[in-house]
């Protein structure tokens, strides 16, 4: 039987445009995310305030799902962030987000896994034009820890 990922996080769907959807996935010091979050919270924290020469989160919620890459079409999610300031001075490089983590599912962070065939490029995406296809794989007994057996 098919649940949709909607079923359970029960968002409100007229404030979908409020978010922005963080699929994080490996970067180009090929630092994994999912070893990342799954090690030090701190910095999965800054994996969702960092930003380059981009505003990729413009809007005031971030929804992050974390690649798992064992399985390229399975997502962990990450937590769902307010964005409470950005930061644009290039001068001093001071450039990011400062993000604060909402308490809406926290008990699903690292345990819910999506199935999600996202087949795009980027890590930022509107969250309104994928919501409904996220279908819950699987919800963990205990918060990944670096290990899924089957």
């Amino acid at each position: 039987m098919i649940i949709k990922a909607e079923n359970i996080l029960k968002l409100d769907v007229t404030k979908l445009s409020e978010y922005k959807l963080h699929l994080a996935s490996q970067d180009k010091k090929q630092n994994n995310p999912l070893d990342v979050c799954s090690k030090n919270w701190n910095s999965w924290v800054d994996w969702n305030q960092y930003r380059k020469n981009k505003d990729d989160f413009k809007k005031d919620y971030i929804f992050s799902l974390i690649q798992l890459y064992s399985e390229p079409n399975k997502w962990l999610f990450g937590g769902i962030f307010q964005v409470v300031q950005r930061f644009n001075d290039y001068k001093i490089t001071t450039v990011g987000y400062k993000v604060t983590l909402v308490n809406l599912h926290k008990e699903l962070i690292g345990r819910l896994i999506i199935d999600f065939k996202s087949g795009m490029r980027g890590r930022s995406f509107l969250l309104e034009n994928h919501y409904s296809n996220f279908i819950v794989s699987e919800i963990l007994e205990t918060t990944y820890d670096g290990i899924i057996i089957p």
